[in-house]
């Protein structure tokens, strides 16, 4: 059902809901209006762009306390532990704006907490991304660089069992080892012990990349095992971070990298230069491997690389040498072109940064997409070929800040939201054949 009410056009889905939101317009009551409301209020202050397209806001208190008083009880104690160390059970808004700045499209985001100390949680407070992104594999299609409260992430890791649980005003206080169970094996209660040390050993500084899309991606993969993502952290105590990976090795040795010596694959460009010179280094009685003097450990599936300042960990070779390679080259970071630093720089500071090649994407996947529109009668038929959709993208970037009363996310890029969901969506489909 659609009518008019003054000059606002009221979309409704019957007559009963028509007349009920005409009736609630007609009423001239200031606090009536959403526009009233001050976590509205505060989103929409801290989400302000000056050519904003569109706003959206959510009110995730009201959705989570329900109707009456007894099911907000029942919400709250049914959310699962990890939201509330974050602090997410104390949410009270979410809410943004998209619009056009500097060229580009520009979104906020803001994540309204003023009674939950996000910020003393998972972000560092006046965090960096700076020395993360440094260590970032410059060619990964996906990245998140950022400075993190490594004594939450080991809270969140391994948090404590129920009997054994922090009272109230001691949430913040430092989890100096796993919180193990009366059922866990000893084997399980070291391996925790051992990433409890390994996280404890960093300063913060991390980086999670994906490298490149495997398989589905041109020339991507080489027949290469294990899933192209790794793991950078770097280090306050590389003692103890040598200590906790030697002790992971041992509960989960694994073997040496597959295809090592039958003349594998060497993964992405600058890996294969980098090991034609500098091959990995066969081990020798109970010494771990090395690629170009890095310390290569295998603990499971795990591949893990230690130098002097920072810990990689990885489950694909080229992952991981791509990582030791940005380090010992010095050419970690943003893509060389120069348009993507230019929109990271529009934004400012955060303590978290992450970035999607959407152009990467689209060249990889584009093509499965135009091979189902074959069909003239096909909704499909009259897409844009990869050469042009291409052209059209770029690098997307996110920036993290913690600010008063919540989490503020700023993005730049070149795709609106509205149709950058249909883009995804055509992607989506596909990811359940990577490797």
């Amino acid at each position: 059902m659609v009518c008019w009410v003054d000059d606002l056009l009221v979309v409704a889905r019957g007559i009963s809901g028509a007349d009920a939101m005409s009736g609630m317009l007609s009423v001239k009551a200031p606090g009536a209006s959403l526009a009233a409301d001050k976590a509205y209020q505060a989103v929409a202050a801290g989400t302000g762009i000056k050519d904003w397209a569109f706003r959206w806001h959510v009110s995730v208190k009201a959705a989570i306390d329900g109707p009456t008083t007894r099911q907000a009880e029942e919400n709250r104690q049914g959310m699962h532990p990890t939201m509330k160390a974050l602090g997410l059970d104390r949410v009270v808004a979410v809410g943004g704006s998209e619009g056009f700045a500097d060229k580009l499209v520009t979104r906020r985001l803001l994540v309204y907490a003023p009674e939950a100390d996000l910020t003393m949680r998972l972000i560092r407070p006046n965090g960096s991304y700076q020395r993360g992104l440094a260590m970032t594999p410059r060619g990964a299609v996906l990245s998140l660089a950022g400075e993190i409260d490594t004594k939450v992430l080991v809270k969140l890791l391994f948090p404590p069992a129920p009997a054994e649980a922090p009272a109230a005003g001691q949430g913040d206080e430092l989890v100096q080892g796993p919180a193990t169970r009366p059922d866990s094996a000893p084997e399980e209660e070291s391996a925790q012990a051992a990433i409890t040390r390994l996280v404890q050993a960093s300063d913060g500084h991390a980086a999670v990349y994906l490298l490149n899309m495997g398989m589905m991606e041109p020339g991507g993969g080489n027949g290469e095992s294990g899933f192209p993502a790794g793991l950078v952290m770097g280090l306050k105590d590389a003692a103890q971070a040598r200590q906790a990976v030697e002790q992971l090795a041992k509960l989960a040795p694994g073997g040496s990298f597959e295809g090592e010596r039958e003349g594998g694959a060497q993964g992405d460009d600058e890996a294969q230069e980098a090991s034609a010179t500098q091959p990995a280094s066969a081990p020798a009685g109970d010494q771990p491997e090395t690629y170009r003097g890095a310390a290569i450990h295998r603990a499971g599936p795990a591949q893990i690389a230690l130098l002097k300042d920072r810990v990689v960990v990885a489950v694909s070779r080229s992952a991981l040498r791509a990582a030791v390679n940005a380090a010992l080259d010095n050419k970690g970071g943003l893509p060389a072109d120069g348009k993507t630093l230019a929109m990271v720089q529009l934004e400012g500071q955060g303590a978290l940064l992450a970035r999607i090649d959407m152009a990467r994407l689209a060249k990889t996947y584009w093509p499965v997409v135009l091979a189902n529109a074959s069909d003239k009668d096909s909704i499909l038929a009259s897409i844009p070929t990869t050469e042009k959709i291409v052209s059209m993208l770029g690098s997307e970037v996110v920036l993290v800040q913690a600010v008063d009363g919540g989490i503020l996310l700023k993005s730049r890029g070149y795709v609106p939201l509205l149709a950058k969901g249909p883009l995804l969506a055509n992607f989506l489909p596909f990811f359940r054949f990577m490797p």
